[in-house]
């Protein structure tokens, strides 16, 4: 993780990160649970803009995570709602500000208003 986190053999790391975090999103590489997927996700525009291919696998990983987490939220938190279909958990709450910062980072690279 801190190779990514500096910048060091950058596209080597990320194929061996994705191949990684496939069977585990939040997969921890050294300091808390997901903190690999954060690291990817903080990578600089510059490189995901010439990785594209890269990009989208790391989109498609993160929309699977993300929808691991909501799932697990509403599974432990359906008993806090009268209609279990009116479950709907604010990610963040779930989620630490560094993985979210990140999110926020990766969505915007390729955003077109």
């Amino acid at each position: 993780m801190g190779l990514l986190e500096r910048g060091i053999a950058t596209e080597v790391c990320v194929v061996f990160a994705l191949e990684k975090l496939e069977g585990d999103a939040f997969l921890q590489a050294a300091k808390h649970p997901g903190d690999l997927l954060t690291a990817l996700l903080e990578l600089p525009a510059t490189y995901w803009q010439e990785h594209h291919d890269q990009w989208t696998a790391t989109a498609v990983l993160l929309g699977e995570a993300l929808s691991g987490v909501q799932s697990r939220a509403v599974s432990e938190h359906a008993g806090e709602f009268e209609d279990p279909e009116d479950a709907d958990p604010w990610l963040p709450r779930f989620l630490g500000d560094d993985f979210m910062g990140a999110v926020l980072h990766f969505r915007e690279i390729f955003r077109v208003d």
